[in-house]
């Protein structure tokens, strides 16, 4: 397989956020103890509502380093977590055996599902990272391709300038680089500063 540039990038970038216990890397707040509460904590919009989770083969696609996880095992899931990341996997790992709970770690690159079968997954959850390829096609058809017949993909994402307005994490929260109400282009950046 060619070299992914893109890919080595982003795994050094994560580990070095994780490795800092940056937001996003970590687990944030702590999850009501009620099977309805776990569920709104997670998805607070109810887009899973509906969805059987007790006995679904749920994928945590670029999804290390949170409650979401271990929240998708205590619901009764069957859970793999895929993250490029081996710090966010240690954290997803140890957050999992402190709930007592089970999930399955895979390291990759989430434009190569390959580890996984055709249709392996009911539910793939998938939130903030598709930003962070330059094929996002390529991610799309593998999950379409693990994903079971009639399964779910719930994909959440931001617009890739929001990337570039983020300035300084202070007092609980972000400062933007940029004013939000600027009427002009967002200036190019050659290079990405995620700290």
């Amino acid at each position: 397989m060619k070299r992914d540039r893109i890919a080595e990038h982003n795994k050094q970038m994560w580990e070095r956020l994780a490795k800092a216990a940056m937001n996003y890397t970590r687990p944030f707040g702590r999850p009501p103890k009620s099977r309805a509460g776990m569920r709104r904590f997670m998805d607070p919009r109810g887009r899973l509502k509906g969805i059987r989770l007790q006995g679904a083969r749920v994928l945590g696609l670029a999804a290390g380093g949170g409650w979401d996880p271990v929240i998708f095992a205590k619901l009764g899931a069957d859970v793999t977590v895929f993250d490029i990341s081996p710090t966010q996997l240690k954290t997803v790992r140890d957050l999992a055996a402190r709930q007592r709970v089970k999930v399955r770690l895979v390291r990759g690159n989430m434009k190569d599902l390959s580890a996984f079968k055709d249709g392996s997954f009911d539910v793939i959850w998938h939130c903030h990272s598709l930003v962070f390829v330059d094929d996002a096609i390529r991610v799309l058809k593998e999950v379409g391709r693990v994903l079971a017949p009639g399964g779910t993909y719930l994909l959440s994402t931001m617009h890739p300038t929001t990337l570039r307005l983020y300035g300084t994490f202070k007092d609980g929260g972000w400062r933007p680089k940029i004013s939000y109400f600027v009427d002009k282009p967002v200036p190019y950046l050659s290079e990405w500063d995620m700290t």
